[in-house]
């Protein structure tokens, strides 16, 4: 397991937790929503961290030069769009009466949010704040690495698709993309990207010419 899997992994738990409570009675609306927005970002943070240290090691043995870490921070202002997020969650979902704070207390969150099932749709809100939560996570990592990669002269980059990826990110492995070309994964997507070194790019460059000419001339024969 990757460190940026870890994390959405961790933060995903996180807020689970907090969903629950909220399933349960126990959080109010306003403090899940809140809580959720500060746990949230905090995972964004330590994703665009994880995904600065990732790219300056591969920088380091596959790059003319390392690509230094720049302590890059996530936009605080995202917090709002979490907030909005969690808030059509709650909304969709509803809170349920329960439990007090001290039965909370004697239970662990499974049971939790296995009883949230008799009195609501409890482990809805547990499963989609914690796939929020994790794409959040997600793709702050994402949007730190080619805003990295950016910023260090970085022109094109390369799709990489995990082992287990679904069948339209594995077309996409190994594809080179020009730098302001935005990453555009699907919910739940664990791809990344990494520079593209000059060879890839003239590769890439050389099949595009070819499947132009290619068309040019299915088009002329038509003609």
């Amino acid at each position: 397991m990757t460190d940026q899997q870890q994390n959405a992994e961790t933060v995903a738990s996180k807020v689970g937790t907090l969903a629950a409570m909220y399933a349960a009675g126990v959080l109010t609306r306003e403090a899940f929503v809140e809580s959720f927005a500060l746990v949230v970002y905090a995972a964004k943070v330590s994703a665009a961290r994880i995904a600065e240290v990732a790219l300056w090691r591969w920088s380091l043995t596959s790059w003319p030069e390392p690509i230094e870490p720049l302590g890059i921070v996530p936009d605080p202002d995202v917090m709002d769009s979490l907030r909005e997020a969690v808030e059509t969650i709650a909304e969709d979902e509803g809170a349920q009466p329960g439990l007090d704070a001290d039965e909370f207390q004697a239970r662990t969150i499974s049971e939790i949010s296995r009883g949230a099932v008799a009195f609501g749709s409890g482990v809805e809100i547990v499963q989609r704040s914690e796939r929020v939560a994790a794409d959040a996570a997600r793709e702050s990592g994402k949007e730190t690495t080619q805003d990295r990669m950016e910023r260090a002269g970085v022109t094109h980059w390369r799709w990489v698709a995990q082992p287990d990826a679904c069948d339209e990110c594995r077309k996409r492995h190994g594809r080179v993309y020009a730098i302001d070309v935005k990453f555009r994964d699907h919910p739940q997507c664990e791809c990344s990207l990494e520079p593209a070194t000059p060879q890839e790019i003239e590769t890439s460059l050389r099949k595009r010419r070819i499947a132009a000419t290619k068309e040019e001339n299915r088009h002329d024969t038509a003609a």
